[in-house]
């Protein structure tokens, strides 16, 4: 029997990279995302290299009904998830006040609305199935701080890591496990829309690749471990952040954002 994975934000980035990695394992695919002129060739060229089912949801995340919607798209295909990855989101950088505020809105119902409601959508069918099954929460080390120029960015990864971890532990004692997972810096479309103010601070990262994050990802899974980190520098910016006196991360924070 084939297994079915729902990827938002799967037509570039982690999310596309995670879409070719599970293609050429035979999976269903469910792919998510809000532009049907990338999202469509992207299936199409998918199809000629594959034979594995792919269910394509042309779907703005920003808008207050997209989960129902997607759940009732899936339910229609008579489809059921073993694994649900909440991939989609976006940021922003420059000083809060001057912050275009219905892009930080947009901001919290992509990377977090449309989050829980998938979630929370998804859920019941999950655990109603006999095998194990999956949400995969994308957060960041962004979570792990609160971060000055980017601050509503971090404060909805935070979300993420919050939300993620206590769901994990409610369901600790069922089939569904719940992965949170916090890439650093990827090479993604992600300093395209946290806008050209980003551009220095992304060019100092040493950012890992899509395809080294869907690796990563896939080898994470089924490890039992709350929060997967890949790297030793983002590893030892989690350690730090539990160590250092909040004045004093916040200081580094700002010096990053902003050198």
């Amino acid at each position: 029997m084939s297994k079915t994975i729902l990827i938002t934000g799967a037509s570039s980035g982690i999310g596309k990279a995670l879409a070719e990695k599970y293609a050429r394992l035979g999976w269903n695919l469910v792919l998510v995302a809000k532009n049907p002129l990338v999202l469509e060739p992207f299936v199409s060229d998918l199809r000629k290299k594959t034979a594995t089912f792919i269910l394509p949801i042309i779907q703005d995340l920003r808008q207050a009904d997209a989960a129902r919607s997607i759940f009732q798209h899936v339910a229609a295909q008579g489809l059921e998830l073993d694994i649900l990855v909440n991939n989609a989101g976006f940021g922003d950088h420059g000083p809060f006040e001057k912050a275009d505020l219905q892009k930080q809105i947009d901001m919290i119902a992509v990377n977090n609305t449309a989050l829980m409601s998938l979630t929370h959508y998804f859920l019941p069918s999950l655990l109603k199935q006999a095998r194990p099954t999956y949400i995969v929460n994308l957060c960041s080390t962004a979570a792990f701080l609160p971060g000055p120029y980017m601050s509503i960015y971090h404060a909805s990864k935070a979300f993420v890591f919050s939300f993620s971890l206590a769901l994990a532990e409610e369901l600790k004692d069922t089939n569904v496990v719940v992965k949170t997972i916090c890439p650093g810096p990827v090479a993604t479309g992600f300093q395209a829309r946290a806008g050209e103010s980003s551009a220095a601070l992304f060019d100092r990262m040493k950012n890992q690749t899509p395809e080294a994050m869907a690796d990563f990802i896939v080898s994470e899974i089924p490890k039992k471990k709350l929060v997967s980190v890949k790297g030793l520098r983002d590893r030892f910016f989690l350690y730090c952040s539990g160590l250092l006196p909040k004045k004093l991360a916040l200081r580094l924070v700002r010096r990053i954002m902003t050198r």
